[in-house]
């Protein structure tokens, strides 16, 4: 029981000193990953690539109803039965275009503090439209995996879809 006191300060120590770091003149990357990324006004905070896949899999006529255990997953049966790349990417484009203006506290506030670069693996806008309330003006850009894989190296416009987007926040 005596190491809880202990364990407290040492995780108040920590994190004090990740806050100063976070200060510091050189400043910090922060990266989120997808499972940040929920809905503002969703009170059981599923994340968007929960929904995203509950979507998909509604959509479908054929496929079992259920919920799938993962995006990958729904998006796989999703091009299974339409058998079209090119209504699964807009499918996702739209759904994520209909969360652009949104963002949530946590995104607000993780946005006054002054990290200089931002990498989201999610295609959600949360962290941008979050540093733009807070009076930033963000930078935006995407990687594509896919010109990667092609042997190219490039960086893909606002118009492909789910992308790691890194902002630069300052």
């Amino acid at each position: 029981m005596g190491n809880s006191g202990v364990d407290k300060e040492k995780e108040r120590r920590e994190l004090r000193i990740l806050v100063e770091q976070i200060k510091s003149d050189s400043g910090c990357v922060l990266v989120l990953g997808p499972r940040i990324a929920v809905r503002a006004e969703d009170p059981a905070r599923r994340p968007l690539d929960e929904i995203l896949a509950g979507e998909l899999v509604s959509s479908l006529k054929t496929a079992a109803k259920e919920p799938p255990p993962s995006l990958r997953r729904a998006a796989d049966l999703h091009y299974k039965e339409n058998r079209s790349r090119a209504a699964l990417e807009i499918d996702v484009r739209d759904f994520y275009a209909r969360e652009t203006n949104s963002t949530t506290n946590f995104h607000r506030h993780l946005a006054q503090l002054p990290f200089r670069l931002c990498i989201s693996a999610s295609p959600d806008s949360l962290m941008l439209t979050a540093f733009e309330a807070a009076g930033k003006r963000p930078q935006r850009d995407y990687y594509s995996f896919q010109a990667q894989r092609r042997g190219k190296c490039r960086c893909a416009d606002l118009r492909e879809p789910a992308r790691v987007l890194s902002v630069r926040a300052s």
